[in-house]
């Protein structure tokens, strides 16, 4: 009875599942694998690990930011400068 209940209090079931309920399904250590290296994991003390997609994505952010950022200088300084003019 002890096991049952500290089974319980730890998140799992005593009892197997229902007759019409689908098994819990326990992931494969290949899928946690392309799951950990796509969208990253949490470390053993709260720290964040980027997989290759928040890469790919920050990436690209930064990328488009940068490019903005620097049409943005060249008007400016072109209105100041003098740039072509028609």
């Amino acid at each position: 009875a002890r096991a049952q209940a500290q089974l319980v209090s730890a998140g799992g079931s005593a009892a197997p599942a229902a007759p019409g309920q689908p098994a819990p399904e326990q992931e494969s250590a290949a899928g946690k694998f392309v799951k950990e290296f796509l969208f990253g994991r949490t470390g053993p003390r709260g720290g964040k690990y980027e997989g290759v997609a928040d890469k790919m994505i920050s990436s690209t952010v930064r990328t488009m930011g940068s490019t903005v950022g620097r049409e943005i200088i060249r008007g400016v300084l072109g209105t100041f400068f003098g740039g072509k003019r028609r």
